[in-house]
């Protein structure tokens, strides 16, 4: 594929300059001295002021000037130009400007030209200008046109890195030898299998190398935004504070990232759960504290973000936009991340009235942080296996307490961070015990964020994971949910039926001896 690239560039770079030979041809053959050649084109423009042609003027009294005796005048760009005399009386200047132009290639060069693109050629160049002129607009999609599957395979890792597949093929070969196995990232662990399989690098065995490569193709990642819009009294700065700070806890981060934060009023009685068809009845109705005004923006700014998707079609985009409305509209209490598809997230946020005026400040930052993890948990929309998996065994998948019980993990312990508190450990404990004794067994369904939290810190006692992997969010980078802790796992139910088992300890909640055995 380099010698295609390679000849591609050099018979394209033949084709620019037949169109430049063109050019100037015809420019050549103009009388127009105002047509300038664009300096990007190559064209060398020189100009040069000559005197300007100015007639003896008589003044009132009938006496001549000598040109020297003229006021100064500036010179501009205009044809003809006006200028006054000291007399008050008016000349007409002309300023004539010489252009010189490169020397027109002559016929003869041109036909040698053609000669010099091989015919043989002309199709592969077709078919390898589609693809790569595809590729360039970072479309994994365009990788299926690929027939090498290793080559397509990288293609489409270079798409999903937001880089052409020249700059993954440079880097890899750049390696030299690196051991794709222990390479953490999936994607990067396909790429670099494929370069293997292309010759491009040598398999060995673990060494620096593989940092280099996590470390390169990180940096070369896209930086992709994330857009918030509020409309309740926190303040914006403070927001930024506490959303950036948890991005930066990130190993990485994939999303595209829009907030819409809003107040609502007392809750609607009786009970009235808002329809929509994402999260269809899972809020309630409240006053709504926004005017028709604010929806209007607020949904206008969401439809701008979205423009331009290209995971988003005008029917989704409509879906989406309706559901937004129907929530703001009736003063949804919403606390979700709507995953729209795999990198545009939506966070949506209906204050209520008493965590604004009386919750503790902790509990809206739970909240918040809560919400935008799930925003950077990157396999939540993942294809292929990880989801056919889910979908064919929903009852005995452990997606949701993980997602779940890992955002409730990663608020709970950078909320005590911000407020230097140490006993986010204990407090993980505390709120699943007395969810526990509240709800029995109806916790399972009822608050698998608490739960989910309790049981990921056994899973990290046992050795199951690593904390870390909670906390810099790359336990959701490769499906590990389904693919790795299912329900064929050994330990996975022993987790399960020990999470609750956990007493108080002086001041602090801990796990009892026998959930550790």
């Amino acid at each position: 594929m380099r010698n295609q690239c390679e000849r591609l560039i050099k018979y394209s770079s033949l084709y620019v300059l037949m169109a430049l030979t063109l050019i100037l041809i015809f420019l050549g053959c103009s009388n127009n001295s105002d047509i300038k050649l664009d300096e990007e084109i190559g064209s060398i423009e020189k100009v040069s002021i000559v005197d300007e042609l100015v007639h003896d003027e008589i003044n009132d009294k009938g006496q001549s000037f000598d040109l020297d005796d003229l006021p100064d005048t500036d010179i501009s760009d205009d044809l003809p130009r006006t200028d006054i005399s000291e007399t008050g009386e008016e000349k007409q200047t002309v300023d004539i400007v010489e252009v010189e132009n490169e020397a027109s290639p002559t016929p003869e060069m041109e036909k040698e030209i053609i000669r010099d693109i091989d015919p043989e050629i002309d199709q592969e160049l077709h078919e390898m200008d589609k693809i790569l002129l595809k590729a360039l607009s970072r479309s994994r999609d365009i990788c299926d046109d690929i027939i090498d599957l290793e080559q397509r395979d990288m293609c489409r890792i270079a798409a999903d890195k937001g880089m052409d597949i020249e700059d993954i093929i440079d880097l890899m070969e750049s390696m030299g030898s690196i051991n794709c196995e222990i390479l953490e990232d999936e994607q990067l662990r396909i790429a670099c299998e494929a370069a293997v399989e292309m010759k491009l690098i040598d398999a060995s065995d673990d060494g620096p190398e593989n940092e280099i490569v996590e470390e390169q193709l990180g940096s070369l990642t896209t930086s992709t935004e994330i857009k918030i819009i509020n409309y309740t009294d926190y303040s914006i700065n403070d927001l930024e504070n506490w959303i950036y700070l948890a991005e930066s806890k990130m190993k990485s981060r994939r999303a595209r990232i829009l907030f819409f934060i809003y107040p609502v009023g007392e809750m609607k009685r009786p009970e009235k759960p808002v329809r929509s068809d994402y999260a269809d009845q899972v809020f309630m109705e409240h006053e709504v504290l926004l005017t028709q005004n604010d929806i209007e923006i607020i949904l206008d700014q969401v439809e701008d973000w979205f423009a331009g998707d290209p995971c988003l079609d005008s029917r989704d985009i409509r879906r989406n936009l309706s559901d937004y409305r129907s929530w703001l509209e009736n003063g949804a209490d919403a606390s979700t991340m709507h995953g729209v598809c795999e990198k545009p997230r939506i966070v949506a946020m209906g204050v209520t009235e008493n965590m604004r005026l009386y919750e503790p400040l902790e509990n809206f930052q739970n909240f918040l942080i809560h919400e935008l993890y799930h925003a950077f948990q990157q396999d939540l929309e993942m294809e292929g296996k990880c989801r056919d998996m889910r979908e064919r065994d929903r009852r005995h998948s452990n997606t949701r307490w993980l997602m779940e019980g890992a955002a409730h993990y990663f608020a709970t312990w950078l909320v005590a961070e911000i407020h230097d508190k140490t006993n986010y450990l204990s407090q993980i404990l505390d709120i699943a015990y007395h969810s526990f004794e509240r709800n029995g067994e109806q916790i399972y369904d009822a608050e698998p964020d608490k739960w989910g939290a309790a049981a990921l810190s056994l899973m990290v006692k046992q050795n199951l994971i690593t904390e870390d992997s909670i906390l810099d969010g790359s336990l959701f980078h490769n499906c590990d949910r389904e693919l790795v802790f299912n329900k064929n796992h050994p330990e996975i139910q022993k987790i399960k039926d020990s999470w609750n088992l956990i007493e108080k300890v002086g001041d602090a909640y801990v796990f009892k001896a026998e959930a550790l055995d």
